[in-house]
């Protein structure tokens, strides 16, 4: 009876470590597919900061919506960014909330 019940615990713990082990297979593939899609928003934002340009005067705002937008996907999204695009992303926050306060 005894070898039963540890036939049966070694087969559930067997049993949930692959369910364990399939779902972080899957997790990861999914986070990853998300950072893509993470990244082509960030991308496309950058792009769009780059076209407008600082200089722009015909759509100021349009630039500013635009850097700020590529920054916050960035800190908003930490696991798909490196700790540099992180802490530039939030240096350029920082500054403008610096402005918006003077």
């Amino acid at each position: 009876m005894s070898g039963l019940l540890l036939s049966l615990v070694i087969t559930a713990v067997l049993a949930g470590a692959g369910g364990f082990a399939a779902g972080r297979a899957t997790a990861v593939e999914s986070e990853s597919d998300d950072c893509t899609a993470t990244r082509t928003v960030e991308k496309k934002a950058g792009r769009e900061a780059d076209r407008l340009g600082r200089d722009d005067v015909s759509d100021p705002d349009g630039w500013v919506l635009s850097v700020r937008t590529h920054a916050y996907v960035i800190t908003q999204n930490s696991e798909c960014f490196s700790a540099q695009e992180r802490a530039e992303a939030q240096a350029t926050l920082d500054k403008f909330k610096h402005y918006e306060e003077s």
